[in-house]
């Protein structure tokens, strides 16, 4: 499925809009047109394909119908069908994401992050239907008005797209939060298993499909704790076993637990617990052996 994404700085370029009723057998016509069609799903279920691939539009659903791209009716219609429709094009340039591009998107995008932006699929769902379907009623009213200023029907379109964009980001990032908290446990067994390797953000990200400032910010939200932390706690945590289990050197520990560099493996230890390797294992060794 393709995505819509652009910046919502500029108002759209609104076209017309109505609500299309039909009572008896409705087959959509073939089209390929220069702009934008929103349709959102009132009563009764449209069958519609875009290149050929097919969906379908019922009530507490949206269709975004692309420029340049044919859309055409994929089979009849029959008994009440009712649905909002609206035709525009974009202030702002855009682009076409598929759906791993947008999920990408999406995992990068913190919450704090600046979300000027429209992006949908060409076919999606909504909960809020009695803002939506108000929101399109008033969208008609003004298009059909000798309103003040011929820009109003323009922002009111793109409040509605701006509301569709923030409840389609709101579940897709639940479930991408829902997703990575499954996916932190079992980047904590990998980590667990593979202390000795390459632990590296960038290379755990790249293993884990993800981003690594997503990664990152996403770990230590599950957490409490950043990636490296567990990193260095799990690798010393190891080292203080080996100290007091093997008469190995600290360089030799160091290298076991991962890492290239003893000088930078006593640091670590020391941030950690407070003196160095060879301290720790003098003052627990003892205490280790007569334990009973």
């Amino acid at each position: 499925m393709l995505h819509m994404k652009s910046s919502n700085c500029t108002p759209v370029r609104f076209i017309e809009a109505g609500n299309l009723i039909s009572t008896d057998v409705f087959l959509h016509k073939t089209r390929c047109l220069q702009f934008f069609v929103l349709l959102v799903g009132v009563e009764g279920t449209l069958y519609i394909s875009q290149d050929d691939v097919e969906y379908t539009l019922e009530p507490g659903k949206f269709i975004l119908l692309l420029p340049d791209h044919v859309h055409k009716g994929a089979r009849p219609t029959r008994g009440k069908l009712s649905y909002y429709w609206a035709h525009f094009t974009l202030g702002e340039a855009y682009q076409l994401l598929e759906d791993q591009e947008a999920e990408q998107y999406l995992k990068c995008m913190s919450a704090d992050a600046n979300r000027d932006v429209f992006l949908l699929p060409t076919s999606g769902t909504f909960d809020n239907a009695s803002r939506i379907m108000l929101e399109f009623r008033q969208l008609i009213d003004f298009s059909m008005q000798n309103v003040y200023s011929a820009s109003m029907p323009g922002f009111a379109l793109s409040i509605l797209l701006m509301d569709l964009t923030h409840e389609y980001i709101q579940k897709n990032q639940q479930q991408i939060i829902d997703q990575s908290a499954c996916s932190m446990q079992d980047l904590q067994k990998y980590i667990q298993v593979n202390y000795d390797s390459n632990l590296s953000v960038s290379h755990l990200a790249t293993l884990f499909g993800y981003n690594p400032n997503y990664l990152s910010s996403a770990y230590k939200k599950s957490t409490g704790i950043s990636l490296v932390h567990y990193i260095n706690q799990t690798r010393i945590s190891v080292a203080k076993s080996l100290l007091l289990d093997t008469n190995d050197s600290v360089s030799a520990i160091a290298a076991k637990v991962g890492y290239s560099d003893s000088k930078y493996f006593i640091r670590v230890f020391r941030q950690y617990t407070k003196m160095t390797p060879t301290m720790f294992r003098n003052v627990y060794f003892r205490k280790y052996i007569n334990r009973e």
